[in-house]
């Protein structure tokens, strides 16, 4: 089996458009957007394609490593 390497997506900013985002999103907004582009790029969508899918996984998973909380700090004691 071989391995397959992950679409490159350059920037958070063309995460954003891959996904429909034309300004800053989080939460449920994000999660929409993430679905509605992800439905029309599956393989078997008219217009989808396994390359399309795949980018729109790997813009999802960066902004995700983007927006995801800071591990918590220690509480003072």
């Amino acid at each position: 089996m071989r391995a397959r390497s992950l679409p490159e997506i350059a920037s958070t900013r063309e995460a954003c458009a891959l996904l429909g985002l034309t300004g800053p999103a989080e939460g449920e907004a994000l999660t929409a957007a993430f679905r509605i582009a992800i439905k029309a790029a599956r393989p078997e969508a008219a217009g989808g394609s396994e390359a399309r899918f795949r980018r729109t996984i790997a813009a999802w998973r960066l902004i995700q490593s983007q927006t995801a909380p800071l591990a918590l700090e220690a509480p003072l004691v």
